[in-house]
């Protein structure tokens, strides 16, 4: 089977998953090529460089534009209007290669000009529903019309596939299921700079991460007589505002920020960690984490988690079993619970292995190729019956 990736940027650090699913496909024998937009953040490992082709971007020309369309997000209005050019550079670009499927994660940018590649190739387009990509980026009636023309949509959970249902009215759901968002556990030998204990965070430095949250958790644990070192890794926009929190708080020397990080440096931190700590939040315009990739890999390591049932993350983390699950912006509860796995071992062995179990049972990289290969099949399948 031959599946072309269409995609906005390739690899990037934050999504990680498109990478690792790719690779895992590669490894069932599929022949994956992957078309990225715009410049890769980093090089792709070498298995698939070879397969990754950068098209060159295309633009209407902003100044163009006035004010207010130049704030509209592309998937509203350019990159639709762009998608058939992108469709034919894509086209010509990939030579005598042919896919089979055409398929594409998240629905906003990136959407549209794969359902057009898809379109003029005559070969059917799947895509994956994550969390901002549908809640924040697009009307109702956009992706109405994304799902409509998809011949599958893939969601990261079950919450999502049912939220996202409600906001286009129901219409589409016998052509959507669920896969989760691929980890790749392969922790680096790199030895970073870290305390001899300590918790860690893993994530964008965004507002929906809830980092301020933890931070405070770890100012009201000192008060409570409990010094616990905080590690973060990421970065974002609320990088300034999270160290004069720390500082504010009196934490500045718990709290170490790495900055961004290779995923194989970041397992191995993960690894060495007593815990994870992530209190994800909803944001005011319903924009929410899915379920972290963080979780997935902590429960690969072995480690105990504390963070919160919002969006799919009830679908990984059974609260006391394989996780803690506290309300949102409760800091009180986050740093009771973090205290509490500090100074319990065997809590935090315990629980840790149950997460190990659930990410291996429903979250393996394994079973999410075997499901995007079983779906793929039948939809060529059926493509080809077509008059």
């Amino acid at each position: 089977m031959r599946v072309l990736y269409v995609t906005w940027r390739f690899p990037k650090l934050s999504e990680t998953f498109v990478m690792n699913e790719a690779r895992e496909l590669l490894a069932k024998g599929v022949d994956v090529r992957v078309v990225s937009l715009r410049t890769p953040e980093f090089p792709p490992p070498p298995d698939l460089a070879e397969r990754v082709l950068q098209v060159p971007a295309i633009d209407l020309g902003r100044g163009l534009l006035s004010p207010p369309l130049r704030d509209i997000y592309e998937d509203d209005y350019r990159v639709r209007l762009l998608a058939p050019a992108y469709a034919k550079a894509i086209v010509r670009a990939l030579g005598s290669w042919r896919p089979d499927v055409v398929h594409c994660h998240f629905v906003n940018r990136p959407a549209p000009i794969a359902l057009k590649v898809a379109r003029d190739m005559g070969v059917p387009c799947t895509l994956v529903a994550h969390a901002g990509d549908w809640i924040v980026d697009c009307t109702p009636r956009a992706l109405a019309s994304k799902v409509e023309h998809a011949d599958h949509v893939f969601t990261i959970s079950h919450v999502t596939l049912k939220s996202l249902a409600e906001k286009i009215g129901g219409a589409g759901t016998e052509k959507m299921s669920v896969l989760r968002a691929s980890y790749r556990f392969a922790p680096s030998s790199t030895d970073l700079d870290l305390p001899p204990r300590y918790v860690i965070s893993v994530a964008r430095l965004v507002p929906k991460k809830g980092l301020d949250i933890a931070i405070k958790a770890i100012a009201r644990a000192r008060a409570n007589g409990a010094e616990i070192p905080l590690v973060i890794i990421g970065a974002g926009s609320e990088l300034e505002a999270l160290r004069d929190l720390a500082a504010r708080l009196h934490v500045g020397d718990l709290v170490r920020f790495l900055g961004a990080r290779q995923t194989g440096e970041t397992q191995k931190a993960i690894l060495g960690a007593q815990a994870m700590l992530l209190p994800c939040r909803v944001l005011p315009d319903g924009d929410a984490d899915g379920i972290p990739v963080a979780l997935m890999e902590a429960g690969a390591a072995g480690i105990s988690v504390i963070t919160t049932p919002v969006a799919g993350i009830g679908e990984l983390i059974q609260d006391g079993v394989s996780g803690c699950l506290v309300a949102p912006e409760d800091v009180d509860a986050v740093s009771d619970k973090l205290i509490e796995l500090w100074r319990d071992g065997a809590k935090r062995e315990r629980i840790g292995r149950a997460l190990q179990a659930a990410v291996r049972e429903e979250f393996a990289p394994e079973l999410q190729a075997s499901r995007l290969i079983s779906q793929w099949s039948t939809l060529v399948e059926n493509h080809a019956r077509r008059p």
